[in-house]
């Protein structure tokens, strides 16, 4: 998916620059939300893009839920990274 910028001088319009949009998605659109699995003192949010920036303000919540009281009183097991990698193995 890209964008572009054009200059529109009449009928003599023309493409002054383009960018492409990337970003990542789990394969079933849901965003990740846990604890690093290697740090217990990092939590990370992922998985964003497209319609993440809609649930900003309960992410952010639910962040500082877990970086300070290491729970949060929402249900997001559903978004936890063992739900993905149940062996643990991460990518």
């Amino acid at each position: 998916m890209g964008s572009a910028v054009a200059l529109s001088l009449g009928d003599q319009s023309r493409i002054m620059r383009v960018s492409n949009c990337l970003y990542t998605m789990t394969p079933d659109e849901n965003f990740v939300l846990d604890r690093h699995p290697d740090h217990d003192n990092a939590f990370f949010a992922a998985g964003f893009s497209g319609h993440g920036f809609k649930f900003a303000p309960l992410i952010g919540e639910i962040m500082a839920d877990l970086a300070l009281a290491g729970q949060t009183a929402h249900a997001i097991d559903f978004l936890r990274l063992e739900r993905r990698f149940p062996t643990g193995q991460y990518a």
